[in-house]
């Protein structure tokens, strides 16, 4: 009688166990995912995300049929650095001013740069287009393109967006580099340095295309 309540008990207890051992691991994994998480809504200056291509989207495109061009979110700009989020330093404004307005004598492309908080309840993409086709960037008749890059703060999001006619000039693995070039600083909290970074990248490719030059 002893040996078979004996037997019966065996198998039970290592039941028992294999079911303690599933849901500590259970318990682990859970664990290990929560500590993984990213957590980066805690600190704007941890990270950056964005893209950079247009994609099937472009600045200029025209509206789908009953759709009405979209109203910018934000007043008409100033010049061509609108600091919204007061992120870039005196100094750099004045230079990024300087060149993006060169870049328009030199190439008829206008590129804005633009920098806010949050863009609320909008993706980055559709705020970014709201602005640049509610400012009409590069939309004026003989204009060689435009450009608008915004930049969320507090969302860690940016948007480099143009116009259909600078597709064969900007294409490729221009958004990776883009991210290169601003992730790191925007990390540091460093964003008139990304901002600066991500300007003369594109300016770059764009003389390399077009032939002309930009004086220092």
């Amino acid at each position: 009688m002893r040996r078979i309540v004996a037997i019966m008990i065996v198998p039970l207890i290592g039941l028992f166990i294999l079911a303690c051992a599933r849901q500590d691991r259970q318990i682990n994994v859970s664990e290990n995912k929560a500590l993984v998480s990213p957590s980066v809504k805690s600190s704007p200056s941890t990270t950056a995300t964005g893209s950079g291509m247009p994609g099937s989207a472009a600045i200029d495109d025209a509206p789908a049929p009953g759709e009405s061009r979209a109203k910018s979110p934000l007043p008409p700009p100033t010049g061509f650095v609108n600091d919204y989020a007061k992120v870039i330093d005196t100094q750099t404004d004045g230079k990024l001013e300087a060149t993006l307005k060169q870049l328009k004598e030199r190439s008829k492309i206008e590129f804005a740069v633009v920098t806010v908080d949050t863009t609320g309840e909008q993706s980055s993409f559709d705020y970014a287009m709201a602005v640049a086709r509610g400012w009409g960037v590069g939309s004026k008749e003989g204009d060689g393109g435009g450009i608008i890059l915004l930049v969320a703060i507090k969302d860690r999001r940016w948007e480099c967006r143009w116009t259909r006619n600078l597709e064969a000039d900007l294409q490729g693995s221009l958004g990776n580099e883009l991210g290169q070039q601003m992730n790191g600083p925007f990390r540091q909290g460093k964003y008139s340095e990304g901002i600066t970074n991500a300007v003369q990248l594109v300016i770059s490719k764009l003389s390399e295309r077009r032939g002309f030059t930009m004086q220092e």
